[in-house]
């Protein structure tokens, strides 16, 4: 008892404040429990103590603390259940047990359940506030850094979900900026090439010319295909104006392409569009044709307007092994204007010419008629 008594002076005495802590004490009213609580509150700490394991932890679930400190001459099952609890609720909370047993037992069983510290007291009472501020300091240094590097984490997850979201929008940029590329590489291929099919076909104010030349530009940029083109005669009547035979030997190809024309010339004239067939069986029985004729074709056709009239009507027509893609359609739709447009030409120069030729030329006395419309 003197001894304890004069641990208490000693530590009271040595005691230098290191800053308030709120530190839980459980064990029973007893010397060195009033002893150490003593201690720790000349240091500057407040303490709350848990007479009993249940009160302790009822007292934990309630409040804040910095440090616990257990009485190890408890039964062994009691402060190993407070540290237990202690540990799993806050790794980082320090736990640290006091004994006033001389064996070693206790203090390597407490040591390998992780506690912080153990104090024999008295030996250790005047030293107690000390260890104990040194174990805080340590414990907030671990909690700064376990804080710090979660915000470094959470900081590393924001930028990891910003780096995603931002790369996200990089490829869709990158897609569209190459689709835009594309679109515009394309736009100018077909500058150009629409540019390179009306000086080849300007200069050809021969219809029949035009059309020979017409084809084969057509054929050189959409590969070996079948190929009509129909001329509108008059308001209904339409009459083929050139074809190309590549692949129909042995029919009356002919025939095929005037039964053609006779089946899409009409519908055709007031369609702006580009129309395919991928069925040429299916496309036989609309047309009303022998569906062997057009078995595994692929089949496409477009009007060629001169203003807002209809002046031919071009078919396409191959197997269906080498279908028309998307960049022949394209094309069809690039050139079928030009052509339109310069049909429209060779059919208004041809019109002057006839309705300005000079009357002293024409022999009334001849029986042939040179009046428009009646050409020979």
């Amino acid at each position: 008892m003197d001894n304890i008594d004069q641990s208490i002076q000693d530590a009271l005495r040595d005691a230098t404040p290191r800053g308030a802590a709120r530190i839980l004490l459980i064990g029973e009213a007893s010397d060195k429990t009033t002893a150490l609580r003593a201690a720790l509150e000349v240091a500057g700490h407040g303490i709350v103590q848990g007479g009993s394991f249940r009160a302790a932890e009822v007292a934990f679930t309630q409040e804040a603390f910095n440090a616990v400190l257990v009485d190890g001459d408890a039964p062994s099952a009691d402060w190993r259940g407070v540290a237990d609890l202690v540990t799993t609720a806050d790794p980082d909370l320090p736990v640290i047990v006091f004994t006033g047993s001389s064996s070693q037992d206790i203090i390597v069983d407490a040591l390998r359940d992780g506690v912080a510290d153990v104090f024999r007291l008295p030996r250790d009472l005047a030293v107690a506030a000390d260890r104990v501020a040194a174990i805080l300091e340590e414990s907030d240094a671990r909690r700064s850094q376990n804080e710090r590097c979660g915000r470094i984490e959470s900081a590393c997850k924001d930028i990891n979900e910003e780096r995603h979201r931002v790369a996200a929008q990089v490829d869709a940029l990158t897609g569209d900026l190459n689709e835009a590329y594309a679109d515009i590489e394309q736009q100018m291929k077909n500058v150009a090439m629409g540019a390179e099919f009306r000086t080849l076909i300007g200069q050809e104010l021969d219809i029949e010319s035009m059309l020979r030349t017409s084809l084969e530009y057509v054929l050189q940029r959409l590969g070996s295909t079948n190929a009509a083109i129909y001329l509108r005669e008059g308001d209904v009547d339409w009459g083929v104006g050139a074809y190309v035979n590549y692949d129909r030997q042995g029919e009356d190809y002919l025939q095929l392409v005037e039964e053609l024309g006779a089946a899409v010339c009409q519908p055709m004239a007031a369609e702006h569009e580009l129309v395919r067939y991928s069925d040429g069986e299916e496309f036989a029985r609309w047309a009303q044709l022998d569906e062997e004729l057009l078995s595994d074709s692929d089949i496409v056709a477009f009007a060629c307007f001169d203003g807002n009239r209809c002046v031919a009507v071009v078919v396409l027509f191959r197997s269906n092994t080498r279908p028309f893609d998307d960049e022949a359609a394209m094309t069809m739709d690039v050139l079928r204007k030009i052509f339109g447009d310069q049909i429209g030409k060779i059919l208004k120069i041809h019109r002057r010419a006839a309705s300005e030729w000079p009357a002293e030329s024409v022999d009334e006395s001849d029986d042939d008629d040179w009046t428009l419309g009646r050409a020979a």
